[in-house]
């Protein structure tokens, strides 16, 4: 009997306590998120399959209903079409493309020639530096010291970068496959993920799931189709104005144009271009030639992004200011890297609702109480 009431006095037990069981839980999650963000180039192509998988599950509810295709159907006609127009793209622009890579390759060493005689830089010490370290040749023994160490870096430079081209040749494999399976069971995992939703609280948490699912989902297909349409915008605009490697400018500020405000970068950088491409030949253009027209381009591509395109494409809003996303976007690169600016807005966006449908009312709610 003593032995019963001291064991009542003892209390509930440790894992009968709610709030421990949920700083258990929310210990198990981060531990989750720690060994991801560790392992992040093993889950990376997973991530970005099943990320595809996300976007392209509409188009897959609307064959079923359509036309009665399985999800496994679907899928593969998918990776047939994209696979087809990426070959036709590959194929159509490649000559250009190499055109304009070829090109920056051979006027390179003028660009850096003309930059450094407008910054007062001598190539001249820079010749003379390599000179002495061809004299060094006379010296068999500190050459051959010289020699085996300049190896070695170039040797780790190269396996480096083999490793990196292994890395992406396997995640350009790895993708499609995961996808595939992805795709073909992603509802059957939304409704057993769903199974195990209280059913106490089950209608709350729906409705903010629904509203993060509007919203992640406006942002990555809208950014992608507005990303394309910046590609052709940028290409035409800088074509025009006769900015040199205006494709690949285009590609790369149009595509990177999916995190918010990040092709600004290529704004100067075609600036730059116009000027080199002149000063280096000893051609001679006025001002509005290399500033102004290539800044109008890239001004009037952002002004119709921001108030035309990407409101008729993007039917859901963040409602997200400025200063906000470019924190958040500046916060997921420097934890996540390319990861993180992509992931960082949807991310963001969810908190957001988190905070506002669940966490707010809630507070309001103590406020009141109290």
């Amino acid at each position: 009997m003593r032995d019963d009431q001291s064991n009542g006095r003892l209390g509930p037990h440790l894992w009968q306590i709610r709030a421990v069981r949920d700083c258990v839980w929310i210990g198990i999650a981060l531990g989750l998120v720690w060994i991801v963000y560790q392992l992040w180039e093993v889950f990376f192509p997973a991530f970005i399959a099943l990320l595809f998988a996300y976007l392209v599950n509409p188009l897959q509810h609307w064959t079923a209903h359509r036309w009665g295709w399985s999800r496994s159907l679907t899928a593969l006609v998918l990776l047939l079409v994209s696979g087809l127009v990426l070959l036709g793209c590959i194929l159509g622009f490649a000559p250009l493309i190499g055109d304009q890579i070829d090109m920056l390759r051979e006027r390179l060493p003028q660009y850096l020639s003309t930059l450094a005689h407008k910054n007062g830089i001598e190539m001249d010490e820079i010749y003379r530096r390599m000179s002495r370290w061809t004299d060094s040749i006379q010296n068999p023994q500190e050459f051959i010291g010289q020699l085996m160490e300049r190896a070695s870096r170039t040797f780790s430079i190269v396996g480096r970068i083999l490793t990196q081209a292994a890395s992406w040749a396997l995640i350009i494999v790895l993708v499609p496959i995961y996808f595939y399976f992805f795709s073909r069971g992603f509802d059957d995992w939304v409704r057993f993920l769903g199974d195990y939703i209280p059913l106490r609280h089950r209608s709350e948490i729906l409705g903010v799931v629904q509203k993060m699912d509007q919203a992640t989902a406006s942002f990555f297909r809208g950014r992608l189709v507005v990303a394309l349409i910046m590609v052709g915008l940028f290409a035409v605009g800088w074509w025009l104005t006769a900015v040199p490697y205006w494709f690949l400018l285009s590609i790369f500020a149009g595509f990177l144009s999916i995190i918010p405000y990040a092709s600004g970068i290529f704004w100067p950088l075609a600036i730059l271009l116009k000027y080199l491409d002149i000063a280096s030949t000893g051609g001679s253009a006025s001002l509005v030639d290399i500033v102004v027209w290539p800044s109008v381009v890239f001004l009037v591509v952002q002004f119709l992004e921001a108030w035309l395109i990407s409101p008729w494409i993007q039917s859901g809003q963040l409602n997200m200011s400025v200063p906000t996303v470019l924190i958040v976007v500046f916060i997921g690169g420097a934890f996540g890297g390319i990861l993180g600016l992509l992931l960082a807005i949807p991310v963001a966006a969810c908190l957001k609702i988190l905070f506002e449908d669940v966490i707010l009312p809630r507070v309001r709610s103590w406020a009141a109480a109290h």
